[in-house]
């Protein structure tokens, strides 16, 4: 997942407490468990249930979107179509069995029943728009200004306001949600010459389920396919039995692992929507393209990594960060990456560059340099890959995947329907895409979007307006076959809870600690900014979950899952060596170097 633009010029980059670093077992009840030996873990049960009935298949076309309950629905083992591909290896579903873990792992200690606590009427933190602060600072302003100036000066603090109120509302955002895709134009609309051998429709590939519902998008979106789906659906065992220690809860907790969406180059949610942004990118005609983010975005990472690999050379701005160990492992991940020649699409070889501002005004100024710079050299203009690799079209990625679900229940792989889905928000494409999926596709008319922000601050307006662009932009590609669909900010704020953040970007949280530690007993790798604090949203609502009903809970990892095929610069080690520290002084500077490596 990606920082908000707005969150990536954070003035505040204090360091991480002492009591915030590593893992603790001190006897506070949200202290994260001890976890067994790595050889004693439990392996999840990867086997689709086999009891129960089956119902009729629901497939989104063939039905009405009149918002009904679509019955829950479970496949016996016998029903799943032989040879179906399962997780990406050479293991089918046919011929999968659901086996008992041999060894059980040493006991999760049972957890405290206390449950952090949460806003009552809303999921959505939200602040006044004029602090006391605020208001002696623009009086201050305002008084300096009328001396010096007169009653000229009185328009300065009438400008800060107003200023200070778009972007409260989210209009900062938004304007650069609009920059950006101006700059890169409607999709697919004008190819810059012939188009390439490596893009594919969606219609021509495989198994692209949204354009199977819609055929007004089968030939009308290029992709560079880069993930490995289906994704697979995991049982969460050791989640399971960390949150029902104390209670009955009769919760199945599943994972829809998009970690492993990618397993030679990177993957998390970003492949799914990178298919689209490089298909867009190089349907352009673009040979480069300009990316910006935190100094430790993982959305820069593997946007980089992708780039590079078919060829568009990287232009990386970064911004800073809370420090933290993982911030300064990406940016010597960056360093080794950019230090290295590339062979371009048009067979040059080049040298990516990257540049690190203290603010957002360095980053805009560089951004714009790098892209005059790039049309200038090439003759065409760079790609300006959006914050988190969000865009109208990138955010179809997702709507996709949850088709992919759809299909993922209707073959067993997940025994039945979820009625909550727990995932990362960021800059917002994944889980709006998700959440359009749930209003379109019948059979998760009952499937509610729990969406964990990560500090972002980006306001309600922001995920809104970017849910209306992508459905305005569906219904045009399928001739009104799309549902003209329409939220409003508040729906939004009761999707996306922003009580999990820690209130600063990239902080971790008791919560993300302890989330992360029990996760590990699933062997599911999650990161502090993003996707741990989803997962600590999930175990405070199982632990909650007294009504004792049966029901299916469904978290979606976006963290890339660590593989032995990935590219050796990803592999780093600390203490850091020498020549590492010696390439981020030469690229990004001495005063980084202090910053985050101290």
């Amino acid at each position: 997942m990606e920082a908000p633009w707005g969150e990536a010029f954070s003035g505040s980059r204090l360091r991480e407490s002492n009591v915030t670093k590593g893992i603790s077992n001190s006897t506070n009840p949200l202290s994260p468990p001890t976890l067994p030996e790595p050889g004693d873990a439990r392996q999840p049960s990867h086997a689709p249930s086999t009891s129960g009935t089956t119902n009729d298949t629901l497939a989104p076309s063939d039905e009405t979107r009149s918002g009904r309950q679509a019955p829950r629905v479970t496949t016996p083992q016998a029903a799943l179509a032989p040879g179906t591909a399962g997780w990406g290896d050479d293991t089918t579903l046919a011929n999968t069995q659901l086996v008992k873990p041999t060894r059980l792992p040493p006991a999760l200690p049972k957890p405290s029943t206390q449950v952090r606590e949460q806003t009552p009427s809303t999921l959505q933190e939200t602040q006044s728009f004029m602090t006391v602060g605020k208001a002696l600072g623009l009086t201050a302003l305002g008084a300096a200004a009328f001396f010096l100036l007169g009653p000229l000066g009185l328009a300065l603090p009438a400008l800060a306001l107003g200023a200070d109120y778009l972007s409260h509302r989210g209009w900062f955002h938004r304007l650069l949600d609009l920059t950006f895709e101006t700059i890169n134009g409607r999709p697919f609309a004008n190819p810059a010459g012939p188009v390439s051998d490596t893009l594919v429709t969606v219609g021509q590939r495989p198994h692209y389920p949204l354009a199977e519902a819609y055929g007004g998008l089968e030939q009308a979106i290029y992709t560079i396919p880069l993930c490995e789906t289906p994704t697979p659906i995991e049982r969460l065992t050791a989640i399971e039995d960390a949150t029902r220690g104390h209670i009955d809860n009769k919760l199945a907790l599943f994972v829809k692992n998009d970690g492993v969406s990618n397993r030679s180059t990177y993957g998390g949610n970003k492949p799914r929507k990178l298919e689209l942004l490089l298909g867009q990118a190089i349907h352009s005609g673009a040979q480069e393209m300009v990316i910006s983010g935190t100094a430790g975005s993982m959305s820069v990472l593997a946007t980089v990594l992708h780039a590079r690999e078919h060829g568009i050379v990287p232009r990386v701005h970064l911004t800073p960060q809370l420090p933290a160990p993982r911030v300064a492992r990406n940016l010597v991940k960056l360093a080794r990456l950019l230090s290295q020649p590339m062979e371009t699409s048009t067979g040059d070889t080049k040298v990516g560059s990257i540049s690190y501002h203290e603010g957002k005004l360095g980053a805009a100024l560089g951004m714009a340099g790098d892209t005059v710079k790039g049309r200038l050299s090439t003759g065409t203009t760079p790609f300006v890959c959006p914050p988190g690799a969000t865009s109208t079209l990138s955010t179809l990625g997702y709507i996709n995947a949850m088709h992919e679900l759809a299909d993922d229940v209707r073959s067993g792989r997940l025994p039945e329907v979820p009625k909550k889905i727990f995932v990362p928000a960021g800059s917002g494409g994944t889980f709006i895409g998700l959440l359009i999926g749930t209003k379109t596709i019948p059979m998760f008319a009952n499937t509610e979007i729990i969406a964990i922000g990560s500090g972002s601050g980006r306001p309600n307006l922001q995920p809104k307006k970017h849910f209306d662009d992508v459905v305005d932009y569906l219904v045009e590609q399928t001739g009104g076959e799309f549902p003209k669909l329409s939220i409003t900010e508040a729906e939004i704020g009761r999707i996306v809870d922003q009580t999990y953040a820690g209130g600063e970007y990239g902080k971790r949280t008791e919560g993300s600690t302890e989330a992360e530690a029990i996760a590990q007993a699933n062997d599911l790798a999650l990161e502090s900014t993003y996707s741990a604090k989803a997962m600590a949203k999930m175990l405070d609502q199982a632990r909650a979950h007294h009504d004792g009903e049966e029901e299916t809970w469904l978290f979606w990892n976006t963290n890339n899952a660590k593989s032995d095929t990935l590219p050796p610069e990803l592999e780093v080690t600390e203490p850091f060596a020498a020549e590492d520290l010696a390439l981020v002084r030469e690229h990004l500077g001495e005063d980084v170097l202090r910053e985050y490596f101290n």
